[in-house]
């Protein structure tokens, strides 16, 4: 879905979001803001054709077509202009074909000189009209100061991919990508060395942001796998391990499966093996046997769950776990010495 925004939408749905989106990169390179690192899936909702935008996106269209075909009947420059314009800014609203993407600022690049020639004609004829040489260089002026300052003004937003994630995530809401990237983001925060102190702040907003980015695409794999990363970090193994579960019921081959599980795994024990140094044994037991249920391969888990079962006094427990740490590796010394403790 990430990759093909109109997945869900209907032919209808489809045809007509795509003339929006012609409209919407005509309006924004008129008028810059907001301007937004990503666009995907549910940022731009789906459009039918009992919109305006989109009936004026349409006669936008057929305005241009019009003119442009105006103008090289009678030979002028305009036309080229125009022509290149529209050219350039077809290929990437989707309507000739799927680019992959609703839509992206960088995408306008190319049309964007036939634009700027269409704006320096407009700006031309205004002072040839009112007969005022001094009016050009106003308007020029006016839009120089005006886009560099957007520009500048928008630079900051790209000084790292935590302020472009945080500050997007604010312009598009309702992305998912966007969302996505601020759970990301506030992990990363958590760990920096100059937010001690801060970490469980940072970590929550994590999870509210992968919600919030589940929510709206609930089998985006890499929000399950970020929301359980910052439940594990607050060490809410559990949820953890309930979001990780779904992740990979979704993409059962993920490539990193046993490496979340493993660290998964070593977390319960990690957690197990301190409530054994207080000899709380019974609850020890609880994070180890999670343990082996992650990580069901791992011999050593099923040696520490048989010890913190003995000790609590879970003898049955105790016994298949010494039993199946045997069965895993039948070589180790302590492994094979507690063989006989039950027979």
């Amino acid at each position: 879905l990430l990759n093909n925004p109109f997945l869900l939408a209907d032919d209808a749905q489809k045809l007509a979001t795509k003339f929006y989106i012609f409209l919407k990169y005509i309006v924004t390179q008129i008028f810059p803001h907001p301007l937004s690192s990503d666009y995907g899936y549910n940022s731009i909702p789906y459009r039918d054709f009992s919109n305006p935008e989109v009936w004026i996106a349409i006669l936008s269209l057929i305005a241009i077509i019009g003119f442009g075909t105006r103008a090289l009947m009678k030979r002028h420059w305009v036309a080229f202009a125009l022509g290149f314009y529209l050219f350039n800014i077809l290929l990437v609203t989707n309507l000739i074909f799927n680019v992959g993407a609703t839509m992206g600022e960088r995408l306008a690049f190319h049309s964007s000189l036939g634009f700027c020639m269409l704006l320096g004609a407009g700006i031309y004829r205004i002072g040839q009209k009112i007969k005022q040489q001094a009016v050009p260089l106003i308007l020029v002026t006016l839009i120089v100061v005006a886009y560099s300052f957007k520009t500048i003004d928008r630079n900051k937003a790209w000084e790292s991919d935590v302020t472009l994630a945080l500050t997007d995530v604010e312009i598009m809401p309702e992305s998912t990508s966007l969302n996505g990237n601020a759970a990301s983001r506030y992990i990363d925060l958590s760990e920096y060395k100059i937010n001690k102190g801060k970490e469980k702040e940072y970590l929550l907003k994590s999870i509210s942001y992968g919600r919030k980015a589940l929510s709206l695409h609930p089998q985006f794999v890499n929000g399950y796998l970020n929301l359980g990363l910052a439940y594990a970090k607050l060490e809410q193994f559990d949820s953890s391990k309930k979001v990780w579960d779904m992740a990979f019921k979704i993409y059962k081959n993920h490539p990193q499966k046993q490496t979340f599980y493993g660290l998964l795994g070593q977390a319960y024990y990690n957690k197990g093996y301190y409530l054994g140094g207080a000899s709380k044994w019974k609850e020890g037991q609880y994070y180890l046997f999670k343990a082996t249920e992650v990580v069901p391969e791992n011999a050593r888990y099923w040696y520490d769950l048989g010890g913190f079962s003995y000790n609590a006094g879970d003898f049955a427990t105790a016994k298949m776990a010494w039993a199946k740490a045997y069965q895993l590796n039948p070589k180790d010394t302590a492994i094979q010495k507690v063989q006989g403790i039950f027979k």
